[in-house]
């Protein structure tokens, strides 16, 4: 499992921690399965916390692949 902690944007001081985990499904393929301790994912099962982490892994992959 894989974490990052984001600050709260609407909570001064607050942080959520965001969590992606690998696992493979029942035909062995690999499939992630993000996690957020923030109410919204809580009560909407996405947010807006795992979408900033996710474009930050492209745009890192995106960097390294024009170095």
């Amino acid at each position: 499992m894989i974490r990052w902690t984001i600050a709260s944007q609407s909570e001064v001081g607050e942080s959520h921690e965001v969590l992606c985990e690998r696992q493979h499904d029942e035909l062995e393929r690999e499939v992630e399965q993000w996690f957020c301790t923030c109410p919204g994912f809580v009560y909407r099962g996405r947010c807006r916390h795992i979408t900033l982490v996710q474009q930050w892994l492209v745009e890192g992959l995106r960097n390294m692949e024009e170095q």
